[in-house]
């Protein structure tokens, strides 16, 4: 891939704007000072606009993406406040910001952007069991025990159950065959001999 040409030194951009100044043809500048004719015209324009010789410029690059949570705003909110309370906890900050400014930002934003400020923070001690694992404990310091919900299992019916509930299906379909909308052929006693066949 080329890289890019070197930026123009004042003594050269002095020559380019006196070529200007001599009305010289575009093609003519380009050739003798080894620039392409866009750039010259770009050149030329903001010779006629300003009455000076640019030089040429890096594209800045467009942000893309969600924006940041934490704007500046904000950020002489959070200096305010660990000037205020220095040894404050990343999860103090985050309450700090929903409170003050209504945004939700999560800890492991919060962290990223403290570190990115090269400030020194640090979170709430974890504590740990006997086996290294993270345990979660409660405003009094006792482990909180997860007590697993009980597997929810499908009701099975007794025989008695079954019995019932084909008795009351079974009504209900004679009910409902009896209707005058059915013929002959389709009432219920007709439903049975061919079920049992």
């Amino acid at each position: 891939m080329p890289s890019a040409p070197p930026p123009l030194t004042q003594a050269k951009r002095a020559l380019i704007l006196a070529d200007f100044q001599a009305n010289k043809r575009l093609a003519q500048i380009a050739n003798t000072h080894k620039i392409s004719k866009r750039k010259i015209s770009a050149m030329r324009k903001h010779f006629r606009e300003t009455g000076q010789v640019m030089l040429p410029s890096v594209k800045v690059p467009v942000r893309v993406g969600r924006p940041p949570k934490i704007q500046d705003e904000q950020l002489d909110l959070l200096k305010w406040f660990l000037e205020k309370f220095p040894n404050a906890y990343i999860e103090d900050m985050c309450d700090f910001l929903g409170y003050e400014c209504g945004i939700d930002v999560d800890e492991t934003t919060m962290w990223r952007f403290c570190r990115k400020m090269g400030w020194k923070v640090h979170r709430k001690a974890r504590h740990r069991n006997e086996l290294g694992l993270w345990v979660q404990r409660d405003e009094e310091g006792n482990p909180v025990r997860k007590v697993p919900k009980p597997e929810k299992k499908a009701k099975m019916l007794g025989k008695v159950g079954t019995k019932s509930l084909l008795a009351k299906t079974r009504a209900w379909v004679e009910e409902y065959m009896a209707d005058l909308r059915f013929d002959a052929s389709h009432d219920f006693s007709h439903v049975q001999q061919v079920v049992t066949m």
